[in-house]
């Protein structure tokens, strides 16, 4: 089968394929990094993703089945049930170095999306090979967004498994994540977007602006 790629997303010279910068995008839970992500993969073929959920929280639940089933190694099993953003980062690493491998001969371009990493962690990784870009909600309000939320859940979510008192506190973690990785972003000059209020327009200008800086650049 012919892979059929628009001339924007790469050039041909001279028998060599220039292809975009690869894209990372990171920040707080249910900010909006799925919702770019997809309509991202919808209208540039030429783009394969990477859910860092998908590979993260898999490789945990199979660590805490061997836990509960006495594994002898249940000390250091236990351990990687709480994996630092570092440890985190050099996974994500590790598995992005072995995608690209193929991709890029295809003249494809990768996607990430994560939750997991901090700033200084994304830099110190990805930065090399990915645009980055942050969002979050630092000026939403706990209620607001326990709303939007609630409206928005589906059985995919994992906030629609929560009660009341869980939410109200996974809510406040989330503005408090995001103002603490505004002001990272701030000073590593790594673009934040706040996407509080209205997320369909929020994710509409995301996509905008990374099109232009680093699909169509």
């Amino acid at each position: 089968m012919l892979l059929s790629i628009k001339p924007t997303h790469f050039l041909l010279k001279i028998g060599v394929i220039e292809i975009n910068r690869d894209i990372l995008i990171i920040g707080e839970q249910r900010c909006g990094k799925s919702s770019v992500t997809n309509q991202i993969l919808k209208k540039y073929n030429n783009y394969e993703s990477i859910r860092g959920d998908a590979l993260i929280i898999p490789l945990q639940s199979a660590i805490s089945r061997r836990t509960k089933e006495g594994n002898k190694n249940r000390i250091e099993d236990l351990a990687l049930l709480n994996l630092s953003s570092e440890e985190i980062a050099i996974y994500f690493r590790d598995i992005y170095e072995e995608l690209k491998i193929d991709l890029k001969s295809l003249g494809r371009s990768i996607i990430i999306d994560t939750y997991s990493l901090t700033v200084e962690d994304a830099i110190k990784y990805f930065s090399s090979d990915c645009d980055i870009y942050c969002l979050g909600m630092p000026n939403e309000t706990t209620k607001n967004l326990k709303q939007m939320i609630k409206i928005n859940d589906t059985k995919n979510d994992w906030t629609y498994y929560i009660g009341d008192i869980m939410l109200d506190l996974a809510c406040n973690r989330i503005i408090r994540n995001s103002k603490t990785m505004k002001e990272q972003c701030e000073r590593y000059n790594i673009k934040f977007f706040d996407t509080s209020g209205n997320r369909e327009e929020k994710v509409a200008m995301i996509i905008k602006d990374i099109e232009k800086n680093t699909i169509n650049n």
